[in-house]
Order: C-alpha cells, then sequence, then structure tokens
C-alpha cells in the first residue's frame, strides 16, 4: 500500500526494498473516490489465488476490489 499498488507491480522492480514486499500477493485498499486507504496482504497459496482471496475481502469489506496486475 505504500505506493498504491499491488505488490505484484513491486514484484517486477526487482532487488530488495525494505517496508515493502516483493512479490505477488498485496493489493492496496481504496474508497470508491480512488482514496488509497491501507492494504491487505495474503499468502499460503499460489499467488493468483493470494490475490483473488485478498480481493474478496476487499469486496466483503463494502470497497472496491483491487485492479490485478499480470
Amino acid at each position: 500500500a505504500m505506493y498504491g499498488v499491488a505488490s505484484a507491480e513491486t514484484a517486477k522492480w526487482g532487488g530488495p526494498a525494505p517496508n515493502m514486499a516483493t512479490w505477488r500477493g498485496g493489493l492496496p485498499i481504496r474508497l470508491a473516490t480512488g482514496q488509497l486507504i491501507g492494504g491487505v496482504g495474503v499468502s499460503g497459496a499460489p499467488s493468483e489465488f493470494d490475490e483473488e482471496c485478498g480481493n474478496t475481502g476487499i469486496a466483503a469489506a463494502g470497497l472496491p476490489m483491487a485492479e490485478i496486475v499480470e
């Protein structure tokens, strides 16, 4: 959430990055207005399932689902 993008995007940057995930499974949480309010990270299954699980939680909270970056 630090940069407002999914961790799938930060994973493309390569190299170590203190205080942020560099593997898939993290998603930003935004209000319907687009304002960034936080993030969610899920791990334990293959990355695409982690992202799907995270988005399911975001939607369950009544918030717009995050864009999944391929």
